[in-house]
């Protein structure tokens, strides 16, 4: 397990206070400099000396590693800040890639491989490496066969494949098994996880 590289999106977990999404800006020896989508509703005055995690995707899977924040010296002074998190370089596996999973809503398109093949609109509820939710499916029932298209948002381009019903969940929601999906593809959904906090 390594360290994230430029650009990596990343997520800052303030423990019992709130989960921030940004992406790596700039790397030094024992420090990283994040760029956050927005601004911590946490004071950064009440952040010295806790500690907090900083998440991201490798190819193990989802990852921590432990460290204190401060605002970047090479912070904007105009919109959302950089922190740099100064960390001891120990990286733990929270879950393996296999078992890899989270919340994200994205827009999804979902239409029948057989039948009328009208496209149905969506959302996602959760997204994981085996299979994903969405918020509803009509008429879907268990072994039905989809093309599906995810879109991230931002500018990223959306992902596609084909999925089939695995079962219907709590809430409507319907669970979706990947059943064609290309590898590089499968690597852009493990991202959607570190993605997903808005």
């Amino acid at each position: 397990m390594s360290l994230p590289a430029l650009d990596t999106r990343v997520m800052l977990r303030i423990p019992d206070r709130e989960v921030i999404s940004g992406r790596v800006e700039e790397i030094g020896h024992g420090w990283i400099d994040v760029e956050l989508r927005h601004a911590p509703r946490t004071p950064l005055g009440k952040l010295d000396g806790h500690w907090v995690f900083l998440e991201y995707v490798e190819p193990a899977g989802l990852v921590r590693i432990m460290g204190h924040v401060e605002l970047s010296p090479l912070s904007a002074r105009i919109g959302p800040p950089t922190l740099r998190f100064s960390h001891r370089e120990v990286v733990q596996l929270l879950r393996r890639r296999e078992y890899a999973g989270g919340i994200v809503h994205a827009r999804c398109t979902l239409t029948p491989c057989s039948g009328d093949g009208v496209a149905h609109l969506t959302q996602t509820v959760a997204i994981g490496s085996r299979e994903f939710a969405v918020a509803e499916l009509p008429g879907a029932h268990e072994g039905d066969v989809y093309d599906f298209t995810i879109w991230p948002g931002g500018n990223e381009p959306p992902v596609n494949g084909r999925a089939a019903v695995s079962r219907i969940a709590g809430k409507g929601h319907v669970v979706l098994d990947y059943v064609m999906v290309a590898q590089f593809e499968r690597e852009r959904l493990g991202r959607l996880l570190v993605q997903g906090d808005s």
